[in-house]
């Protein structure tokens, strides 16, 4: 979804090139085949990319506040039908989990700073235009969590 000029100016950082600083740039490829190991999917979790879909199943067990991450905050976490500006429009209370995100930028764009600083920048964008952020500790706190097979967390 597109950004709305009267509620939210453009980003900090420039990723028009895709994030790429190869010279001559990259062909774009697919390189994602399945979610991380480490990641149980349960028979009662829901996996969709479909805006109606998320909203009957939001409407359904009546849900209005969703923790949103994942990756690329400048692109699929703001953008997406299921993205921060969307989750907006549609009424629901969102919070960034901001240390389980990042962003697709090229260092030698502007606003030529390293990707942690961008992420920041672009963190900072969200949380002054459209909606506050927590850490995973926030939510976590203390609580120790294991990865069953896998030994300590690194």
């Amino acid at each position: 979804f597109e950004r709305d000029p009267e509620r939210e100016p453009l980003l900090p950082i420039d990723a028009s090139d895709g994030g790429c600083s190869c010279t001559p740039a990259c062909k774009p490829e697919k390189v994602f085949s399945g979610q991380a190991i480490a990641v149980s999917i349960d028979s009662a979790d829901v996996i969709s990319t479909d805006e109606q879909e998320i909203q009957a199943i939001f409407d359904r067990v009546a849900i209005e506040q969703v923790l949103i991450l994942g990756v690329h905050l400048n692109m699929c976490i703001l953008g997406r039908p299921f993205g921060i500006r969307r989750l907006l429009e549609l009424g629901q209370k969102v919070v960034l989990v901001r240390d389980l995100t990042d962003v697709i930028y090229n260092p030698n764009s502007y606003p030529f700073v390293t990707i942690d600083r961008a992420c920041h920048l672009v963190t900072i964008h969200v949380e002054t235009h459209l909606c506050p952020s927590v850490s995973s500790a926030d939510i976590l706190g203390t609580m120790k969590v294991e990865h069953p097979g896998k030994g300590p967390p690194c």
